[in-house]
Protein backbone atom coordinates (compact mmCIF):
# COMPACT_ATOMS: atom_id res chain seq x y z
CA UNK A 1 0.00 0.00 0.00
CA UNK A 2 1.69 3.27 -0.66
CA UNK A 3 2.21 5.92 1.56
CA UNK A 4 1.03 9.43 0.52
CA UNK A 5 5.05 10.47 1.02
CA UNK A 6 5.42 8.18 -1.83
CA UNK A 7 2.87 9.87 -4.85
CA UNK A 8 3.83 13.07 -3.32
CA UNK A 9 7.39 11.91 -4.74
CA UNK A 10 5.93 11.54 -8.47
CA UNK A 11 3.64 14.29 -7.98
CA UNK A 12 7.18 15.67 -7.13
CA UNK A 13 8.53 14.61 -10.56
CA UNK A 14 5.59 15.80 -12.74
CA UNK A 15 6.54 19.57 -11.08
CA UNK A 16 10.11 19.58 -12.26
CA UNK A 17 9.70 18.06 -15.95
CA UNK A 18 6.88 20.41 -16.46
CA UNK A 19 7.95 23.53 -14.75
CA UNK A 20 5.70 23.50 -12.12
CA UNK A 21 7.10 25.67 -9.33
CA UNK A 22 5.19 24.53 -5.91
CA UNK A 23 6.11 28.53 -3.81
CA UNK A 24 3.53 29.41 -6.60
CA UNK A 25 1.03 27.07 -5.97
CA UNK A 26 1.87 28.24 -2.06
CA UNK A 27 2.64 24.44 -1.04
CA UNK A 28 5.70 22.29 0.00
CA UNK A 29 5.57 19.32 -0.88
CA UNK A 30 7.71 17.81 1.52
CA UNK A 31 5.16 18.56 4.27
CA UNK A 32 1.58 17.76 3.64
CA UNK A 33 0.53 20.32 6.22
CA UNK A 34 1.79 22.40 3.74
CA UNK A 35 0.36 20.76 0.93
CA UNK A 36 -1.70 17.93 0.05
CA UNK A 37 -3.55 15.57 2.51
CA UNK A 38 -5.14 13.22 -0.02
CA UNK A 39 -4.48 12.30 -3.62
CA UNK A 40 -6.79 10.08 -6.02
CA UNK A 41 -4.86 8.73 -8.75
CA UNK A 42 -7.33 7.17 -11.73
CA UNK A 43 -6.37 5.37 -15.13
CA UNK A 44 -8.89 6.34 -17.53
CA UNK A 45 -11.14 3.93 -18.98
CA UNK A 46 -13.16 4.27 -22.58
CA UNK A 47 -16.36 5.88 -20.88
CA UNK A 48 -14.04 8.25 -18.54
CA UNK A 49 -13.68 10.56 -21.46
CA UNK A 50 -15.18 13.15 -23.72
CA UNK A 51 -11.98 13.23 -26.84
CA UNK A 52 -13.12 12.15 -30.17
CA UNK A 53 -14.06 8.83 -31.66
CA UNK A 54 -13.97 7.55 -28.14
CA UNK A 55 -16.74 9.65 -26.62
CA UNK A 56 -19.26 7.51 -24.71
CA UNK A 57 -23.17 8.14 -23.41
CA UNK A 58 -21.58 8.44 -19.92
CA UNK A 59 -19.91 11.77 -20.07
CA UNK A 60 -19.14 12.26 -16.05
CA UNK A 61 -16.34 10.28 -14.29
CA UNK A 62 -17.59 7.42 -11.92
CA UNK A 63 -15.96 6.84 -8.73
CA UNK A 64 -16.44 3.91 -6.18
CA UNK A 65 -15.77 2.15 -3.27
CA UNK A 66 -12.29 4.36 -1.07
CA UNK A 67 -12.22 6.39 -3.96
CA UNK A 68 -15.69 8.59 -3.25
CA UNK A 69 -13.94 9.12 0.07
CA UNK A 70 -11.76 11.97 -1.22
CA UNK A 71 -14.95 13.95 -2.91
CA UNK A 72 -17.35 15.35 -0.22
CA UNK A 73 -21.07 14.91 -1.43
CA UNK A 74 -24.23 15.61 -1.53
CA UNK A 75 -27.26 12.70 -2.13
CA UNK A 76 -29.08 13.11 -5.77
CA UNK A 77 -32.18 12.67 -4.33
CA UNK A 78 -34.64 14.24 -1.51
CA UNK A 79 -33.85 17.80 -0.90
CA UNK A 80 -36.38 19.99 -2.81
CA UNK A 81 -39.73 19.25 -4.35
CA UNK A 82 -40.54 20.79 -7.88
CA UNK A 83 -43.08 23.38 -7.88
CA UNK A 84 -45.22 21.38 -9.95
CA UNK A 85 -45.03 18.68 -7.68
CA UNK A 86 -48.13 16.50 -9.02
CA UNK A 87 -46.48 16.38 -12.57
CA UNK A 88 -42.70 16.50 -12.07
CA UNK A 89 -39.68 14.87 -10.76
CA UNK A 90 -38.49 16.00 -7.56
CA UNK A 91 -35.18 18.72 -8.35
CA UNK A 92 -31.83 17.28 -7.56
CA UNK A 93 -28.70 19.21 -6.10
CA UNK A 94 -25.21 19.28 -7.56
CA UNK A 95 -21.83 20.51 -5.40
CA UNK A 96 -19.61 22.52 -7.16
CA UNK A 97 -15.96 21.43 -6.19
CA UNK A 98 -13.11 24.30 -6.77
CA UNK A 99 -10.14 23.09 -9.18
CA UNK A 100 -7.07 24.36 -10.09
CA UNK A 101 -5.37 23.07 -13.23
CA UNK A 102 -1.97 24.56 -14.39
CA UNK A 103 -1.32 25.65 -18.31
CA UNK A 104 1.82 24.16 -18.11
CA UNK A 105 0.07 20.38 -17.98
CA UNK A 106 -2.32 21.50 -20.71
CA UNK A 107 0.97 22.47 -22.64
CA UNK A 108 2.25 18.82 -22.05
CA UNK A 109 -0.81 17.29 -22.37
CA UNK A 110 -1.84 18.84 -26.09
CA UNK A 111 1.77 18.22 -27.44
CA UNK A 112 2.60 21.62 -26.89
CA UNK A 113 5.98 23.38 -25.27
CA UNK A 114 6.24 23.70 -21.60
CA UNK A 115 7.12 27.16 -20.88
CA UNK A 116 8.80 29.04 -18.10
CA UNK A 117 5.45 30.84 -17.28
CA UNK A 118 3.69 28.82 -15.29
CA UNK A 119 -0.22 29.82 -15.15
CA UNK A 120 -3.08 28.74 -12.60
CA UNK A 121 -6.68 28.26 -13.73
CA UNK A 122 -9.44 28.59 -11.14
CA UNK A 123 -12.49 26.55 -12.28
CA UNK A 124 -14.87 23.99 -10.89
CA UNK A 125 -16.42 20.54 -11.54
CA UNK A 126 -19.40 19.07 -10.08
CA UNK A 127 -20.19 16.08 -8.58
CA UNK A 128 -23.56 14.41 -6.38
CA UNK A 129 -22.96 10.78 -5.74
CA UNK A 130 -26.14 8.37 -6.76
CA UNK A 131 -26.95 4.60 -7.09
CA UNK A 132 -25.52 2.25 -9.90
CA UNK A 133 -27.27 -0.26 -11.34
CA UNK A 134 -26.39 -2.56 -8.95
CA UNK A 135 -28.01 -0.65 -6.19
CA UNK A 136 -24.10 -0.03 -5.10
CA UNK A 137 -23.38 3.94 -4.49
CA UNK A 138 -20.81 5.78 -6.70
CA UNK A 139 -19.80 9.52 -6.94
CA UNK A 140 -20.54 10.91 -10.39
CA UNK A 141 -17.45 13.81 -10.96
CA UNK A 142 -17.95 16.12 -14.14
CA UNK A 143 -21.31 16.91 -15.86
CA UNK A 144 -20.27 18.52 -18.58
CA UNK A 145 -23.33 20.27 -18.97
CA UNK A 146 -22.57 22.10 -15.58
CA UNK A 147 -18.94 22.44 -14.87
CA UNK A 148 -16.86 25.32 -15.45
CA UNK A 149 -15.32 25.13 -19.57
CA UNK A 150 -11.89 25.02 -18.61
CA UNK A 151 -12.05 21.77 -16.64
CA UNK A 152 -14.00 20.58 -19.93
CA UNK A 153 -11.06 21.62 -22.33
CA UNK A 154 -8.73 20.03 -19.94
CA UNK A 155 -10.93 16.59 -20.14
CA UNK A 156 -10.82 17.16 -23.91
CA UNK A 157 -7.27 16.57 -23.41
CA UNK A 158 -7.06 13.17 -21.58
CA UNK A 159 -8.01 9.57 -23.73
CA UNK A 160 -7.95 6.05 -22.67
CA UNK A 161 -5.18 4.59 -20.46
CA UNK A 162 -4.14 7.95 -19.63
CA UNK A 163 -4.17 9.20 -15.63
CA UNK A 164 -6.25 11.77 -14.23
CA UNK A 165 -4.90 13.16 -10.58
CA UNK A 166 -6.97 14.62 -7.92
CA UNK A 167 -4.47 16.51 -5.17
CA UNK A 168 -6.63 17.88 -2.00
CA UNK A 169 -5.07 20.47 -0.59
CA UNK A 170 -4.95 20.07 3.16
CA UNK A 171 -7.87 21.02 5.12
CA UNK A 172 -9.57 22.66 2.41
CA UNK A 173 -12.33 22.11 -0.45
CA UNK A 174 -10.05 22.44 -3.12
CA UNK A 175 -8.88 20.17 -5.65
CA UNK A 176 -5.03 20.69 -7.80
CA UNK A 177 -5.73 18.34 -11.00
CA UNK A 178 -3.28 16.82 -13.30
CA UNK A 179 -3.16 14.89 -16.54
CA UNK A 180 -0.44 12.46 -17.18
CA UNK A 181 -0.03 10.19 -20.91
CA UNK A 182 -0.08 6.74 -20.16
CA UNK A 183 3.06 6.36 -22.17
CA UNK A 184 4.54 8.51 -19.65
CA UNK A 185 3.08 6.56 -16.44
CA UNK A 186 6.08 4.47 -15.61
CA UNK A 187 8.16 7.49 -15.24
CA UNK A 188 6.58 8.56 -12.20
CA UNK A 189 5.46 4.73 -11.06
CA UNK A 190 1.73 5.86 -11.62
CA UNK A 191 0.50 2.16 -11.90
CA UNK A 192 1.47 0.83 -8.46
CA UNK A 193 0.19 4.20 -6.75
CA UNK A 194 -3.07 4.48 -8.34
CA UNK A 195 -6.31 5.05 -6.69
CA UNK A 196 -7.01 6.31 -3.17
CA UNK A 197 -3.93 7.56 -0.88
CA UNK A 198 -4.72 10.33 2.79
CA UNK A 199 -2.57 10.99 5.17
CA UNK A 200 -1.43 8.80 8.03
CA UNK A 201 -3.24 11.42 10.47
CA UNK A 202 -6.57 12.49 8.87
CA UNK A 203 -7.33 15.70 10.23
CA UNK A 204 -11.48 17.16 9.38
CA UNK A 205 -11.98 18.96 6.63
CA UNK A 206 -14.41 21.57 7.55
CA UNK A 207 -17.47 22.50 4.12
CA UNK A 208 -19.40 25.55 4.38
CA UNK A 209 -22.30 24.95 2.42
CA UNK A 210 -23.29 28.34 0.32
CA UNK A 211 -25.28 28.81 -2.42
CA UNK A 212 -21.62 28.75 -4.47
CA UNK A 213 -21.28 25.49 -3.62
CA UNK A 214 -24.62 23.87 -4.44
CA UNK A 215 -26.33 23.96 -7.32
CA UNK A 216 -29.50 23.01 -8.60
CA UNK A 217 -30.09 20.46 -11.36
CA UNK A 218 -33.10 19.45 -12.72
CA UNK A 219 -32.43 17.38 -15.82
CA UNK A 220 -28.90 15.64 -14.43
CA UNK A 221 -30.53 12.29 -13.15
CA UNK A 222 -34.03 12.38 -14.96
CA UNK A 223 -34.10 9.18 -16.35
CA UNK A 224 -36.64 8.64 -19.07
CA UNK A 225 -37.46 5.32 -18.09
CA UNK A 226 -38.25 6.85 -14.25
CA UNK A 227 -40.41 9.58 -15.48
CA UNK A 228 -42.67 7.20 -17.83
CA UNK A 229 -43.25 5.23 -14.59
CA UNK A 230 -43.89 8.13 -12.07
CA UNK A 231 -46.30 9.37 -14.82
CA UNK A 232 -48.00 5.90 -14.64
CA UNK A 233 -48.01 6.36 -11.03
CA UNK A 234 -49.75 9.63 -10.89
CA UNK A 235 -52.77 8.51 -12.74
CA UNK A 236 -52.60 5.34 -10.44
CA UNK A 237 -51.28 4.87 -7.24
CA UNK A 238 -50.94 0.90 -7.56
CA UNK A 239 -48.29 0.09 -9.86
CA UNK A 240 -46.51 -3.68 -10.49
CA UNK A 241 -43.10 -3.81 -12.19
CA UNK A 242 -42.52 -6.97 -14.20
CA UNK A 243 -40.34 -8.34 -15.93
CA UNK A 244 -37.38 -10.95 -16.89
CA UNK A 245 -34.65 -11.96 -13.82
CA UNK A 246 -32.00 -9.24 -14.01
CA UNK A 247 -33.58 -6.31 -15.86
CA UNK A 248 -33.59 -3.63 -13.48
CA UNK A 249 -36.59 -3.98 -11.72
CA UNK A 250 -35.03 -3.20 -8.39
CA UNK A 251 -32.58 -0.98 -9.90
CA UNK A 252 -36.37 1.15 -10.93
CA UNK A 253 -37.23 0.77 -7.04
CA UNK A 254 -34.54 2.46 -6.06
CA UNK A 255 -34.37 5.70 -8.19
CA UNK A 256 -38.60 5.51 -7.49
CA UNK A 257 -37.73 5.62 -4.10
CA UNK A 258 -36.80 8.98 -4.49
CA UNK A 259 -40.11 10.59 -5.83
CA UNK A 260 -41.52 10.04 -2.14
CA UNK A 261 -41.10 11.85 0.85
CA UNK A 262 -41.47 8.42 2.99
CA UNK A 263 -40.98 4.24 1.68
CA UNK A 264 -40.73 1.15 3.21
CA UNK A 265 -39.84 -1.73 1.21
CA UNK A 266 -41.41 -5.78 2.23
CA UNK A 267 -41.08 -8.73 0.03
CA UNK A 268 -43.83 -11.46 -0.19
CA UNK A 269 -43.43 -15.36 0.25
CA UNK A 270 -45.28 -18.38 0.79
CA UNK A 271 -46.22 -17.98 4.27
CA UNK A 272 -46.51 -14.46 4.21
CA UNK A 273 -50.03 -13.76 6.14
CA UNK A 274 -52.80 -11.13 6.30
CA UNK A 275 -51.84 -10.75 9.89
CA UNK A 276 -48.58 -9.70 8.84
CA UNK A 277 -49.64 -7.25 6.41
CA UNK A 278 -52.80 -5.79 8.09
CA UNK A 279 -53.23 -6.86 11.59
CA UNK A 280 -53.68 -9.71 13.64
CA UNK A 281 -53.25 -11.01 17.37
CA UNK A 282 -49.76 -11.78 18.51
CA UNK A 283 -48.59 -13.32 22.05
CA UNK A 284 -46.55 -11.09 23.92
CA UNK A 285 -44.84 -11.29 27.32
CA UNK A 286 -45.51 -8.95 30.04
CA UNK A 287 -41.81 -8.14 31.19
CA UNK A 288 -42.99 -7.46 34.57
CA UNK A 289 -45.37 -10.11 35.81
CA UNK A 290 -43.80 -12.98 33.43
CA UNK A 291 -47.61 -13.81 32.16
CA UNK A 292 -48.56 -14.29 28.70
CA UNK A 293 -50.80 -12.12 27.10
CA UNK A 294 -52.38 -11.28 23.46
CA UNK A 295 -52.55 -8.23 21.71
CA UNK A 296 -53.20 -6.56 18.22
CA UNK A 297 -50.58 -5.82 16.28
CA UNK A 298 -50.40 -3.62 13.14
CA UNK A 299 -48.97 -5.30 10.35
CA UNK A 300 -46.84 -2.94 7.86
CA UNK A 301 -50.07 -2.11 5.92
CA UNK A 302 -51.64 -0.42 8.29
CA UNK A 303 -48.54 1.26 9.97
CA UNK A 304 -47.83 2.96 6.44
CA UNK A 305 -51.78 4.07 5.97
CA UNK A 306 -51.39 5.56 9.70
CA UNK A 307 -48.02 7.74 8.28
CA UNK A 308 -50.08 8.67 5.10
CA UNK A 309 -53.11 9.91 7.12
CA UNK A 310 -51.14 12.06 9.56
CA UNK A 311 -48.89 13.43 6.51
CA UNK A 312 -51.81 13.70 3.12
CA UNK A 313 -49.94 16.64 1.51
CA UNK A 314 -46.72 14.19 1.22
CA UNK A 315 -46.06 11.16 -1.14
CA UNK A 316 -45.98 8.09 1.02
CA UNK A 317 -45.08 4.31 -0.87
CA UNK A 318 -45.10 0.76 -0.11
CA UNK A 319 -42.72 -1.29 -2.02
CA UNK A 320 -43.41 -4.99 -2.07
CA UNK A 321 -40.67 -7.19 -4.15
CA UNK A 322 -42.00 -10.27 -5.38
CA UNK A 323 -45.18 -9.48 -4.77
CA UNK A 324 -46.29 -12.80 -6.96
CA UNK A 325 -44.63 -15.48 -4.54
CA UNK A 326 -47.66 -14.74 -1.67
CA UNK A 327 -51.13 -15.74 -1.83
CA UNK A 328 -52.37 -12.27 -3.09
CA UNK A 329 -56.37 -13.02 -1.88
CA UNK A 330 -55.05 -14.63 1.88
CA UNK A 331 -52.56 -11.45 2.42
CA UNK A 332 -54.55 -8.27 1.12
CA UNK A 333 -58.18 -9.95 2.31
CA UNK A 334 -60.30 -7.22 2.37
CA UNK A 335 -58.42 -4.71 1.64
CA UNK A 336 -58.11 -5.80 -2.38
CA UNK A 337 -61.31 -3.27 -2.83
CA UNK A 338 -59.92 -0.44 -0.64
CA UNK A 339 -56.81 0.40 -2.52
CA UNK A 340 -58.34 0.95 -5.93
CA UNK A 341 -58.26 4.34 -6.80
CA UNK A 342 -61.93 5.72 -6.89
CA UNK A 343 -62.67 3.59 -3.53
CA UNK A 344 -59.49 5.58 -0.99
CA UNK A 345 -59.95 8.53 1.44
CA UNK A 346 -61.72 11.10 0.03
CA UNK A 347 -62.52 9.57 -3.77
CA UNK A 348 -65.75 9.90 -5.11
CA UNK A 349 -66.83 5.99 -4.17
CA UNK A 350 -64.49 5.81 -0.99
CA UNK A 351 -65.19 2.79 1.09
CA UNK A 352 -64.17 1.68 4.17
CA UNK A 353 -64.64 -1.40 6.09
CA UNK A 354 -64.54 -2.82 9.42
CA UNK A 355 -61.19 -4.51 10.26
CA UNK A 356 -61.77 -8.00 12.21
CA UNK A 357 -59.28 -7.98 14.98
CA UNK A 358 -59.60 -4.24 15.99
CA UNK A 359 -62.71 -3.52 14.73
CA UNK A 360 -61.82 -0.76 13.76
CA UNK A 361 -63.50 1.73 10.98
CA UNK A 362 -60.57 1.69 8.01
CA UNK A 363 -60.33 3.19 4.56
CA UNK A 364 -57.04 3.93 2.56
CA UNK A 365 -55.16 7.15 2.10
CA UNK A 366 -55.06 8.90 -1.57
CA UNK A 367 -51.71 9.36 -1.52
CA UNK A 368 -50.05 6.16 0.05
CA UNK A 369 -48.45 4.12 -3.59
CA UNK A 370 -48.23 0.56 -3.44
CA UNK A 371 -45.52 -0.42 -5.95
CA UNK A 372 -44.56 -4.37 -6.46
CA UNK A 373 -41.95 -5.77 -8.34
CA UNK A 374 -42.42 -9.70 -10.17
CA UNK A 375 -40.41 -12.03 -11.54
CA UNK A 376 -42.20 -13.46 -14.48
CA UNK A 377 -39.59 -16.81 -14.97
CA UNK A 378 -41.25 -17.68 -11.85
CA UNK A 379 -44.84 -16.79 -12.40
CA UNK A 380 -46.50 -15.96 -15.84
CA UNK A 381 -47.94 -12.75 -15.63
CA UNK A 382 -51.32 -14.35 -17.29
CA UNK A 383 -51.59 -16.21 -13.82
CA UNK A 384 -52.12 -12.81 -11.52
CA UNK A 385 -55.22 -12.86 -9.82
CA UNK A 386 -58.24 -11.11 -11.66
CA UNK A 387 -58.75 -8.87 -8.90
CA UNK A 388 -55.49 -7.69 -8.96
CA UNK A 389 -54.93 -7.25 -12.12
CA UNK A 390 -58.22 -4.82 -12.74
CA UNK A 391 -56.78 -2.57 -9.27
CA UNK A 392 -53.24 -2.48 -10.37
CA UNK A 393 -51.56 -1.15 -13.54
CA UNK A 394 -48.50 -3.63 -14.74
CA UNK A 395 -45.46 -1.98 -16.32
CA UNK A 396 -43.16 -4.42 -18.33
CA UNK A 397 -39.13 -3.96 -17.56
CA UNK A 398 -37.70 -5.71 -20.59
CA UNK A 399 -33.62 -6.60 -21.13
CA UNK A 400 -32.07 -3.54 -22.29
CA UNK A 401 -28.20 -4.20 -23.78
CA UNK A 402 -27.64 -0.19 -24.69
CA UNK A 403 -26.27 0.64 -22.14
CA UNK A 404 -23.17 -1.48 -23.43
CA UNK A 405 -23.20 -0.11 -27.20
CA UNK A 406 -19.62 1.64 -25.93
CA UNK A 407 -18.47 -1.08 -24.08
CA UNK A 408 -14.98 -2.84 -24.33
CA UNK A 409 -15.05 -4.95 -27.13
CA UNK A 410 -15.36 -7.88 -24.92
CA UNK A 411 -18.26 -7.04 -23.27
CA UNK A 412 -19.98 -6.29 -26.56
CA UNK A 413 -19.24 -9.45 -27.80
CA UNK A 414 -20.82 -11.17 -24.22
CA UNK A 415 -23.83 -9.14 -24.79
CA UNK A 416 -24.30 -9.91 -28.00
CA UNK A 417 -23.76 -14.28 -27.04
CA UNK A 418 -26.56 -13.62 -24.65
CA UNK A 419 -28.88 -12.02 -27.36
CA UNK A 420 -28.31 -14.77 -29.57
CA UNK A 421 -29.07 -17.00 -26.44
CA UNK A 422 -32.35 -14.61 -25.95
CA UNK A 423 -33.77 -15.66 -29.31
CA UNK A 424 -33.87 -18.91 -28.74
CA UNK A 425 -35.15 -18.44 -25.52
CA UNK A 426 -37.89 -16.74 -26.63
CA UNK A 427 -38.53 -19.14 -29.36
CA UNK A 428 -38.21 -22.59 -27.12
CA UNK A 429 -39.35 -21.16 -24.12
CA UNK A 430 -40.71 -17.21 -23.85
CA UNK A 431 -40.03 -14.34 -23.39
CA UNK A 432 -40.44 -13.86 -19.74
CA UNK A 433 -37.51 -16.23 -19.18
CA UNK A 434 -34.71 -14.20 -21.54
CA UNK A 435 -31.49 -13.06 -19.47
CA UNK A 436 -31.16 -9.67 -17.94
CA UNK A 437 -28.69 -6.52 -18.94
CA UNK A 438 -27.99 -6.05 -15.12
CA UNK A 439 -25.45 -9.68 -14.53
CA UNK A 440 -23.35 -7.53 -16.91
CA UNK A 441 -23.24 -3.75 -15.31
CA UNK A 442 -19.96 -4.61 -13.11
CA UNK A 443 -17.94 -5.18 -16.19
CA UNK A 444 -17.84 -1.47 -17.24
CA UNK A 445 -15.63 -0.88 -14.36
CA UNK A 446 -13.67 -3.75 -14.70
CA UNK A 447 -9.65 -3.06 -14.94
CA UNK A 448 -8.85 -4.36 -18.50
CA UNK A 449 -6.40 -6.62 -17.00
CA UNK A 450 -8.98 -8.50 -14.97
CA UNK A 451 -11.93 -8.15 -17.92
CA UNK A 452 -10.91 -12.06 -19.16
CA UNK A 453 -11.68 -13.39 -15.80
CA UNK A 454 -14.64 -11.56 -14.81
CA UNK A 455 -16.35 -12.36 -17.49
CA UNK A 456 -15.59 -15.82 -17.11
CA UNK A 457 -17.04 -15.90 -14.00
CA UNK A 458 -20.42 -14.24 -15.03
CA UNK A 459 -21.16 -16.72 -17.26
CA UNK A 460 -20.10 -20.02 -15.38
CA UNK A 461 -21.74 -19.16 -12.27
CA UNK A 462 -24.51 -17.10 -13.60
CA UNK A 463 -25.57 -17.34 -16.92
CA UNK A 464 -24.93 -20.89 -17.83
CA UNK A 465 -26.84 -22.14 -14.04
CA UNK A 466 -29.80 -20.25 -14.94
CA UNK A 467 -29.53 -22.11 -18.61
CA UNK A 468 -29.47 -25.35 -16.77
CA UNK A 469 -32.60 -24.55 -15.04
CA UNK A 470 -34.37 -23.12 -18.17
CA UNK A 471 -33.25 -26.25 -20.23
CA UNK A 472 -33.40 -29.17 -17.18
CA UNK A 473 -35.77 -31.25 -19.17
CA UNK A 474 -34.44 -30.22 -23.24
CA UNK A 475 -30.93 -29.80 -22.90
CA UNK A 476 -30.31 -30.69 -26.30
CA UNK A 477 -32.00 -27.43 -27.44
CA UNK A 478 -29.43 -25.07 -26.16
CA UNK A 479 -26.41 -27.10 -25.60
CA UNK A 480 -25.29 -27.03 -29.44
CA UNK A 481 -25.37 -23.11 -28.43
CA UNK A 482 -22.49 -23.56 -25.83
CA UNK A 483 -19.61 -25.79 -27.09
CA UNK A 484 -16.61 -26.05 -24.81
CA UNK A 485 -19.05 -24.24 -22.16
CA UNK A 486 -20.63 -27.83 -20.73
CA UNK A 487 -19.97 -31.41 -20.78
CA UNK A 488 -22.30 -34.48 -21.11
CA UNK A 489 -24.02 -32.40 -24.09
CA UNK A 490 -26.34 -35.29 -24.51
CA UNK A 491 -27.86 -35.91 -21.50
CA UNK A 492 -31.66 -36.33 -21.11
CA UNK A 493 -31.66 -34.17 -18.41
CA UNK A 494 -29.90 -30.71 -17.93
CA UNK A 495 -26.47 -30.74 -18.44
CA UNK A 496 -22.78 -30.23 -17.12
CA UNK A 497 -21.21 -27.01 -16.75
CA UNK A 498 -17.42 -26.93 -17.92
CA UNK A 499 -15.92 -25.72 -14.79
CA UNK A 500 -12.04 -26.14 -16.13
CA UNK A 501 -12.65 -24.41 -19.47
CA UNK A 502 -9.74 -22.54 -20.18
CA UNK A 503 -10.60 -18.24 -20.52
CA UNK A 504 -9.44 -17.93 -23.78
CA UNK A 505 -11.70 -21.28 -24.87
CA UNK A 506 -14.60 -19.48 -24.06
CA UNK A 507 -14.08 -16.35 -25.06
CA UNK A 508 -13.47 -18.27 -28.30
CA UNK A 509 -17.09 -20.03 -27.49
CA UNK A 510 -18.50 -16.76 -26.46
CA UNK A 511 -18.10 -15.01 -30.38
CA UNK A 512 -19.05 -18.19 -31.57
CA UNK A 513 -22.05 -17.80 -30.24
CA UNK A 514 -22.16 -14.13 -31.14
CA UNK A 515 -21.18 -14.82 -34.71
CA UNK A 516 -24.66 -17.25 -35.50
CA UNK A 517 -26.97 -13.75 -34.85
Amino acid sequence: MPSLDDVLTSISKIFEDQGIIPEELGIQLDRPETSFDAALIKKLAKTNTITHDETAKQTHLAFTGKEMDIFPYLHNYSYLDSPNREKEFKRRFILELPLTIISNNINYLAGKTIVDSNKKIECFTTTARSRRADNSQQAEISYIEEDHSAFIDFRKQLYTGDYLIFLKYFKQLKYLVLGIKETDSYKYNLDSIKGLTVAEKVIPTHVTITDTLVKENKNTYTNPEVSKIIKLIERNPNLILYGPPGTGKTYYVNQLKNYFDYSEMITFHQSYSYEQFVEGITAKIDSNTGQLHYVIENGIFLKMCEIARKNPTQKIALFIDEINRGNISKIFGELITLIEKSKRMGESEETSVTLPYSKMKFSVPSNLFIIGTMNTSDRSIALIDIALRRRFLFYEISPNFTYFENAHKKIQQTIKAVQVINKKIRFVIDKEHLIGNSYFFHLLNVDESKLDEEIKYVWLYQILPLLQEYFYTNPNEITDYLGNMVLDQDQRFSFSINYEISTDDLLNTIDAIASRD
